[in-house]
């Protein structure tokens, strides 16, 4: 019933990860013969955690809250097995729509990005957490999606150009989320706009290094920055945390080098501090 199209609701039968697919596959073939840009976010796999063959669990004049709201039909079983299933069923969704720039020759002339928002749940409530039923992984990182660990915000990305991106490259560059929207301006040959991120295209076509660069994050009372190797970091209220991600990746507590490394934990908070004071309101 929470289904729209435009700005307009609408009722449509089926399940969200298969319909989202199906209209994606629909855009692309009724665009092929011009540039097109489309923007595939699913659901899968947010709350609630069903897949194509689980009851429907929303029901009209209920209230969608709290953790039993969240969870979905299968909050008193194992949720893994649900998990894996609309991870499976997202990496379907994936191959058909690939499947389809290649039926239609549009592959070569395509840039494919793939990437997650956030690191995955390990603990939410209503779960009980076993070794046959762990919701997700973010090993060897700390922390987990809503956190300022690596564990919440490090990220898989995959780009695929076939003629453009040579094939079986890793890149170490550091990068965000931010950075897509100049990526896909500069490719479309559009001005681009003042943003908080930077092209990634010559990197992408090219190899070339990114600019160093100071990156932010902030949740609420919990933040963040990084410069190269470095991160201070706040986990809600608690003192400031300072790591070397390239000598302790999983940010363990036994490294924190804030009383060690204090002229470079005094840079970071001062940049932290400048950056934080945009948002400030007069």
């Amino acid at each position: 019933m929470d289904w729209w199209h435009n700005e307009k609701p609408v009722k449509e039968k089926g399940h969200n990860t298969t319909l989202i697919t199906k209209h994606s596959v629909r855009f692309i073939e009724e665009h092929q013969e011009k540039p097109f840009f489309l923007f595939v976010s699913h659901s899968a796999i947010h709350f609630p955690w069903q897949t194509h063959d689980s009851p429907a669990h929303r029901k009209v004049g209920k209230r969608y809250e709290g953790s039993k709201g969240k969870l979905g039909p299968h909050a008193e079983g194992p949720v893994q097995p649900v998990v894996q299933g609309m991870i499976e069923e997202l990496d379907e969704s994936v191959g058909e729509i690939l499947d389809t720039l290649d039926k239609h020759n549009l592959s070569r002339n395509t840039l494919v990005i793939f990437t997650s928002d956030n690191g995955g749940i390990v603990r939410t409530k209503g779960v009980k957490i076993t070794k046959e039923n762990r919701i997700s992984s973010n090993q060897p990182w700390r922390g987990q999606k809503h956190g300022l660990y690596e564990g919440g915000h490090r990220v898989p990305t995959i780009a695929w150009w076939p003629g453009k991106i040579p094939a079986k490259q890793v890149s170490h560059e550091l990068s965000m989320t931010a950075d897509l929207m100049p990526t896909f301006l500069e490719l479309a040959g559009t001005q681009i706009c003042q943003t908080d991120g930077i092209s990634l295209t010559q990197h992408l076509l090219h190899q070339k290094p990114l600019p160093e660069r100071t990156l932010f994050w902030k949740n609420r009372l919990s933040k963040a920055v990084r410069w190269n190797d470095w991160k201070l970091v706040r986990n809600h209220d608690t003192p400031f945390e300072l790591y070397n991600l390239k000598d302790n990746p999983s940010e363990s507590s036994k490294h924190n080098l804030i009383q060690k490394r204090t002229e470079i934990a005094k840079d970071l908070l001062q940049r932290l501090l400048k950056w934080e004071s945009q948002f400030t309101k007069n």
